[in-house]
């Protein structure tokens, strides 16, 4: 028996016992293992972008009830793309989400988001809603509108001054934006107006426009808490937190299916003679 160089406990002592078997082959083996080992473990150390790209497709978020986005499998990390969730087959952007920064620029098409993301700018307290959720509330340093914030925590930092007002309704101010340096800027997306502001581009800032707004079911905006899990490194906060909100949904949803008697509802608001409904 040996002591264990990292755990101090005894072990017995393989080689010897090769030896005195005779078992050559047992032996090889037993050193093509260390050695197989020893580098499967450098490299999962040293290129953590590289481990992430070498995922199945069966690790990737499942999509269930979202037509607004789904994740691929790139050569440098997931891929996340935006489609319209009212025109299908319509795709809006590619994201490559990557560990570090890549040797090579994104492709035509593309734009990279370093990923866990520490640094975000919002556009819409419901991304805020979001976050919070997932309790990365502490990275969202600057919001448009944050006197609308109905989160306490996030209130109290709007008006300590560590979150920072950065616009008005969907509008940013980019100047001041750019001097506050996000890692990321979330936009609101509105049909026809899915370009990031070119100076924001210029300075390398990227900009991603959330759709959640867009979906035609309730489950299917809830479930973008996804992407926001797949920014903040907490996918799989996110992937539990909407698994109970579907638990929970379809549950109620149960009663009124089972209800004898069926009652119309029309929901919505009217602004200026037109009644919209979500």
């Amino acid at each position: 028996m040996r002591l264990c160089a990292k755990t101090g406990r005894h072990r017995p002592d393989h080689l010897k016992y090769l030896w005195k078997k005779g078992s050559w082959n047992g032996l090889s083996m037993f050193l093509l293992l260390l050695m197989v080992t020893g580098c499967h473990q450098k490299n999962s150390k040293d290129q953590p972008h590289e481990r992430l790209a070498a995922l199945s497709d069966s690790t990737l978020p499942a999509v269930r009830y979202a037509k607004g986005f789904r994740f691929e499998k790139g050569s440098e990390g997931t891929i996340l793309i935006f489609t319209d969730p009212l025109k299908s087959g319509r795709e809006i952007a590619r994201y490559r989400l990557l560990y570090k920064k890549s040797a090579q620029p994104a492709p035509a098409g593309y734009t990279d988001i370093i990923v866990p993301v520490k640094r975000i700018a919002a556009s819409s307290t419901t991304h805020a809603g979001f976050l919070s959720a997932i309790v990365c509330q502490d990275r969202i340093m600057g919001l448009n509108s944050p006197e609308r914030l109905y989160d306490t925590v996030l209130y109290d930092r709007f008006r300590r001054g560590e979150l920072v007002q950065t616009g008005r309704d969907q509008g940013f101010n980019i100047e001041f934006l750019i001097g506050c340096q996000p890692d990321l800027v979330l936009q609101s997306g509105v049909d026809g107006q899915f370009v990031p502001d070119a100076r924001l581009s210029a300075t390398g800032i990227p900009v991603m426009f959330i759709l959640e707004w867009m979906e035609q079911t309730p489950l299917g905006r809830a479930e973008w808490i996804k992407v926001f899990g797949s920014l903040t490194g907490k996918s799989e906060a996110a992937d539990s937190l909407f698994n109970l909100v579907e638990k929970n949904y379809l549950r109620i949803a149960g009663f009124g299916k089972e209800a004898p008697e069926k009652v119309a509802v029309l929901t919505g608001n009217v602004f200026k003679g037109t009644w919209y409904m979500p």
